[in-house]
């Protein structure tokens, strides 16, 4: 058991993206760093591979699911992840955030 780790219950992101989009760097960038404070599964998805995403999220990524419910599109704002990310699983860092 991770009981001395800084952080507890898994946060499922589901990243919808597509090859050479900077917004989806930008996005991907941003979940790698909260992944060193939060216990993140980060699942990257190329709209480009499958019709159903390519049509429903063309327009909108990077579109950013967090536990299956959609919570970002366009730009991904780290104090926004931080917020959004404490209020899945609030045992964060050393509890002085």
């Amino acid at each position: 058991m991770k009981k001395s780790s800084n952080y507890s219950n898994k946060i499922v992101i589901e990243i919808f993206s597509k090859p050479e989009c900077h917004l989806c760097d930008e996005a991907k960038d941003a979940l790698k760093k909260a992944k060193k404070y939060f216990n993140l599964e980060i699942i990257e998805i190329n709209i480009e591979e499958n019709q159903e995403y390519f049509e429903k999220y063309r327009y909108d990524i990077p579109v950013i699911r967090i536990n299956g419910r959609k919570a970002f599109k366009h730009k991904l704002d780290a104090a926004q992840l931080k917020m959004r990310l404490e209020k899945e699983n609030p045992v964060v860092s050393d509890g002085h955030s």
